[in-house]
């Protein structure tokens, strides 16, 4: 999470592995996927959150407190 935005905003990881966000910067951030399969806390400056995605599949995400800050995770 940087500013308002996600970096990378689009990643492909093999099934299992654990994503993990780190908020760098000033602002409060939250992680949701679309259909909820996970979702965080507050994430707040200079915290972080992780998940780990067994499923594979596409999996779009976005900050429930920036509804314009959006991601997409491809579990292979």
């Amino acid at each position: 999470m940087v500013n308002f935005g996600f970096q990378p905003a689009e990643v492909t990881v093999a099934a299992g592995m654990t994503v993990v966000w780190r908020n760098v910067s000033p602002t409060t951030h939250a992680v949701a996927a679309k259909n909820r399969p996970f979702e965080s806390e507050f994430v707040e400056p200079g915290g972080s959150y992780s998940v780990t995605l067994r499923e594979p599949g596409a999996y779009d995400y976005e900050c429930t407190l920036h509804p314009e800050m959006v991601g997409r995770i491809i579990v292979r």
